[in-house]
């Protein structure tokens, strides 16, 4: 866990709060009143005054894929709802509505905001939306969604979904990537490459094999492949086919791809001090940079119910300001390792949060970093901050998740995580909202988490 003794955060809080942070948030338009955005923000934040509420909406959402009637909406709002006291504004915006006038408002509410999160239902529909990123100036992390496979069948279509993808990004952005160096970027997880049942030691070659045959994908398009991480359970052996993979010829002196860590682990200090050694060494022997996306991460409540049920402790720091206070000190542990040992690895830094945005500005600063080895990741559909990351001179790249085949039930998991994350207490996206709306004072939204555990 992390120390304040020596922190640089610790010296340089009063230009963050004062400085840099204000300077960061002048860039951020003031949200309009009523907005499509702004009416979704504020059913979410009813939705979430109980949390009986929360549950029975995040049911009736999960099972949103199969609710293609009125039938079926009036039988799934009576399976989770039923005992429910639904609070009266939400009862006049339709929920309390008979079912044969619920059904429209529900289904185009279900469209309205996973479109919102999700950047496209076809390859072509996410690759319109890249190319409005491209032009200005955004760059792009294309996930393809579907969350686990089941099968070895599963993972193959999987890749072969990713190759498709991959060509049509290759193809489209010809003149980007010749004129403008812009490399499209990929993200997969290796549930998405392997059956999550078999992700043990004893299945580790094929493992291997198959995320092996993923970043020679990136290699063969000059593409950009990041390993995510999911979880805790997993991590282990995630991290250590990673290393073994990425050290192999060609990927080795290929700076094409990279990997995630997990910033609410409290193992986060003990990984990152491992990854930067890997980085020094890559670089020492081949002058070849590693790359590492910085994020909280996205499993908190299923990491809890994990340790509790596997008998072990909780994996995650206890509260969001211990989180957010952990990410800080490990930001600075890669920000001081380039400082010291030159341009060892590329970050890329996932937060939505102007705090910890500032706090990274204000440590590359002071310590004379380059920004061309730093960009901010925030996820499709949450980009308030963009405007004002690029104004302050970094380069920013959105997150997004596609289903390339149309189903939009691939979507669901991941749209529901969204969903929790951003209408939970304290949830940041909903902090920045009443910021902008003049809610939520520029000291609150710059406060030290220390200040908060």
């Amino acid at each position: 866990m992390f120390r304040t003794e020596g922190n640089l955060i610790m010296k340089l809080e009063a230009r963050i709060q004062h400085i840099t942070g204000p300077k960061l948030l002048s860039y951020i338009p003031r949200r309009r009143l009523v907005s499509v955005c702004g009416v979704q923000d504020i059913l979410m934040r009813q939705t979430m005054a109980s949390p009986e509420l929360a549950k029975a909406m995040f049911g009736l959402v999960a099972d949103s894929g199969d609710i293609t009637s009125i039938s079926d909406l009036r039988f799934a709002r009576a399976a989770h709802f039923e005992g429910v006291k639904i609070d009266p504004f939400l009862m006049r915006m339709g929920i309390g509505l008979p079912a044969a006038l619920f059904y429209p408002f529900f289904r185009l509410s279900c469209a309205s905001m996973a479109s919102r999160f999700i950047a496209g239902n076809t390859i072509a529909e996410a690759l319109d939306n890249v190319a409005e990123l491209v032009s200005k100036g955004i760059g792009e992390s294309l996930d393809i969604l579907g969350e686990s496979v089941g099968s070895i069948e599963d993972a193959q279509g999987n890749l072969g979904q990713y190759e498709r993808v991959i060509q049509r990004a290759d193809q489209r952005f010809d003149w980007f990537i010749k004129h403008r160096g812009h490399k499209p970027n990929f993200s997969v997880k290796l549930t998405g490459l392997y059956p999550e049942a078999g992700l043990i030691e004893e299945n580790r070659r094929e493992i291997e094999l198959f995320l092996h045959r993923a970043l020679a994908l990136a290699f063969r398009y000059h593409a950009f492949m990041r390993l995510d991480t999911e979880y805790y359970e997993k991590l282990k052996l995630t991290n250590s086919v990673y290393r073994t993979v990425a050290s192999q010829e060609p990927f080795i002196t290929y700076p094409g791809h990279g990997i995630v860590q997990q910033l609410y682990l409290t193992e986060a200090e003990l990984i990152a001090k491992e990854w930067i050694a890997f980085a020094k060494w890559r670089f020492d022997k081949y002058q070849v940079p590693s790359s590492f996306r910085l994020v909280k991460g996205a499993y908190v409540e299923t990491e809890r119910k994990r340790a509790l049920a596997g008998g072990y402790a909780s994996p995650i720091c206890a509260t969001k300001p211990l989180t957010n206070a952990n990410y800080e000190y490990i930001a600075e542990m890669h920000l001081r390792a380039i400082a010291e040992h030159g341009p060892i690895m590329r970050l890329a830094f996932g937060t939505h949060n102007p705090r910890t945005v500032a706090a990274i500005m204000a440590m590359a600063e002071e310590l004379k970093i380059d920004k061309s080895l730093l960009e901010f990741q925030v996820l499709f559909g949450m980009d308030d901050l963009i405007p004002a990351i690029q104004a302050m001179g970094y380069a920013v790249r959105e997150y997004m998740p596609l289903s390339p085949d149309g189903d939009k039930k691939r979507g669901l998991p991941y749209y529901s995580r969204r969903l929790v994350e951003n209408t939970a207490n304290g949830s940041m996206m909903m902090m920045v909202g009443d910021w902008q709306r003049g809610l939520v004072s520029t000291e609150q939204l710059l406060q030290n988490p220390l200040e908060l555990v």
